[in-house]
């Protein structure tokens, strides 16, 4: 399974399932599974655009509750475009003109995070953390 690492506090946003967009300056051919990984940093310079991300971010901050430097979450990769269709708006709140717009689907945060070390780019994980991932989803 490959996994992409992403700042907080996107990583969490994706991982509870409210951010269905992950905005690249590259594509991917890559469809399917993937590991959510939150990095060791912030962005600093985040602007959450929805009232319930806001909240949620509000939330995870007072219970302590906002990760870094693990996995915390799966979701499928559906689909990937640039920009939009002309005439049909942004395909999401969460979709910046100019990047590249990965759809996120079927998105489940993991229990019990995963420590693990972050990579640039869609990056394979170990087989032990692999595995690790593995039982908690079955379990």
């Amino acid at each position: 399974m490959r996994a992409l690492s992403i700042q907080q506090p996107w990583a969490h946003l994706i991982a509870s399932g409210v951010k269905d967009i992950e905005n690249r300056t590259w594509k991917t051919a890559h469809l399917g599974l993937i590991a959510i990984h939150a990095s060791k940093t912030a962005d600093g310079d985040a602007v959450i655009r929805t009232e319930e991300g806001r909240a949620l971010i509000a939330d995870a901050l007072a219970r302590g509750a906002i990760r870094f430097g693990a996995i915390i979450a799966v979701t499928e990769i559906t689909g990937c475009h640039r920009d939009c269709a002309a005439g049909t708006g942004m395909c999401s709140v969460w979709a910046v003109r100019g990047q590249w717009h990965w759809h996120l689907a079927n998105t489940r945060a993991l229990a019990t995070p995963i420590p693990a070390a972050g990579r640039l780019g869609l990056w394979p994980l170990s087989e032990g953390i692999e595995r690790q991932l593995r039982d908690q989803l079955a379990g």
